[in-house]
């Protein structure tokens, strides 16, 4: 499962109870919805947060970057 995968699960789940249906029961379009919102989710990840930089490790000064990159390996389906 993808990380855009998990993330629309999530979402999902925030909305309607597990027991209702599931995330694999859902129609193309609704699926596809959620897949949407988790894309955009995490999109917006990529700019970290002032907080975030200063409470991370920086290794040669590459936190921002190597940052960048799991979140776009995670837009990519990895």
């Amino acid at each position: 499962m993808t990380m855009i995968e998990k993330v629309a699960r999530a979402i999902r789940n925030t909305k309607l109870p597990e027991n209702k249906f599931s995330f694999d029961d859902m129609s193309s379009t609704g699926k596809d919805m959620y897949l949407n919102f988790a894309k955009a989710a995490i999109e917006v990840m990529k700019e970290p947060t002032e907080g975030m930089i200063r409470h991370g490790t920086l290794v040669n000064n590459q936190l921002y970057g190597y940052y960048q990159d799991i979140i776009n390996s995670a837009l990519n389906g990895k």
